[in-house]
């Protein structure tokens, strides 16, 4: 299983990340709506994605610790709809057009989308968003392409640029 340590600490970057969501223009009154897209199955076998299972716990501890900590204060609350990412990008978008469409019945469409686990996905999703402006926090999307404000200006990244991770590699080789 996982240790203590691990999901302590993913839940910590995931409350961090809620604390920086609450600066959005975009959080609606009293209710934080966030939506995730973990990649929760492989395609071939539906077999169990041993990271998105990591994930997906996590981020609910977080939510849990920010609404008890953080929510009262703020007199906000964080609701949470998941939806399984899959393998493809395709499917990732497929799941974020579900979330904006269907998760919250009567309040409209999420606040903001955790999602984007690869370049492809986090691409992809940050597209259609678009259309809706609704930002989308990249969890580990690292291609530097959607460093380009004008191309995905809602989009927000958690992970560093594979450009700057190439740069502080050359440095530290120096």
């Amino acid at each position: 299983m996982f240790s203590a340590s691990f999901v302590g600490a993913v839940t910590a970057a995931w409350t961090a990340t809620l604390l920086l969501l609450l600066q959005t223009p975009h959080c609606s009154g009293d209710v934080l709506r966030v939506g995730s897209i973990l990649r929760m199955t492989e395609s071939a076998t539906h077999a169990i994605n041993h990271l998105g299972a990591q994930r997906l716990p996590a981020v609910l501890m977080a939510i849990r610790d920010f609404n008890a900590q953080h929510g009262k204060a703020n007199n906000l609350t964080v609701m949470h709809v998941n939806r399984d990412g899959g393998t493809t990008f395709y499917s990732s978008a497929l799941a974020a057009a579900n979330i904006e469409t269907t998760a919250y019945p009567g309040w409209g469409g999420p606040d903001v989308l955790i999602g984007g686990g690869s370049d492809f996905s986090a691409a992809a999703v940050a597209q259609m968003l678009q259309e809706y402006q609704v930002p989308l926090m990249g969890y580990g999307a690292s291609g530097s392409q959607l460093s380009h404000g004008s191309q995905y200006p809602f989009f927000a990244r958690v992970y560093p640029s594979s450009a700057f991770q190439a740069r502080a590699l050359a440095g530290f080789i120096r």
